[in-house]
């Protein structure tokens, strides 16, 4: 029998907030629950890890203000 860590029972929730501040307000809100992604990789392979998925990922993607180094 497969290990309940690893079974997805629902598919995520995929936020996409346009600035720093409502991906803070989203994660905050979340507590837990939620994760920022800013690399669909690493959470794609968290059960390989052992680590549970998240039930909300918060991409920042579209925040302009992380675009730049």
């Amino acid at each position: 029998m497969a290990d309940p860590m690893f079974l997805v029972t629902s598919r995520p929730r995929l936020e996409r907030p346009s600035s720093v501040e409502k991906a803070v307000g989203l994660l905050g809100d979340l507590g837990d629950e939620g994760e920022a992604l800013a690399g669909a990789t690493w959470i794609m392979r968290a059960p390989n890890r052992g680590e549970p998925m998240r039930s909300t990922y918060v991409s920042l993607s579209r925040i302009e203000q992380l675009r730049r180094v």
